[in-house]
């Protein structure tokens, strides 16, 4: 029995470095958030939104990452392949927060992993460490900017 669990361990361990490795790259910018400076990676092809914070094993705690839509629509994520527990801040076109939603990670064996629709049309999402808002007081109302570098 050991050895059955022990090779489904590692299979398990290839498959998330494998989700883990990407050739994207994602820009950095300081954005501020409730009046704290955070570090986002910018998500702002199809390919880029798509791929997101999979296979990520860790994120600090000023870092996340910010989702760009063209235009305002209803937005809706999951947590597929998605390793650690995240929040996620929606706000829409004039950079202000309209819902906050905490995410945790989907079941490998789930077929269709929970999703996490917007309350309202959006544009903009950012993921966080799980309860960053909370700790950090942020709430709905509160806009966002981008700092200058």
């Amino acid at each position: 029995m050991k050895q059955v669990f022990f090779s489904l361990s590692l299979s398990l361990c290839f498959c998330v470095s494998v989700f883990a490795q990407t050739d994207l790259k994602f820009e950095k910018i300081k954005i501020l958030l409730g009046g704290k400076v955070v570090l986002v990676e910018v998500a702002d092809t199809n390919e880029k939104r798509e791929h997101g914070l999979m296979g990520r094993t860790s994120l600090g705690e000023n870092a996340g990452m910010i989702f760009v839509f063209e235009e305002e629509h209803t937005l809706s994520f999951w947590m597929k392949d998605t390793l650690i527990p995240l929040d996620i801040g929606y706000f829409d076109k004039n950079k202000v927060l309209i819902d906050i939603q905490t995410m945790q990670p989907a079941s490998p064996m789930e077929v269709q992993p929970k999703a996490y629709p917007s309350k309202r049309p959006a544009q903009y999402a950012i993921e966080m460490p799980m309860h960053w808002f909370a700790r950090h007081k942020v709430s709905v109302g509160t806009k966002y900017k981008a700092v200058s570098p």
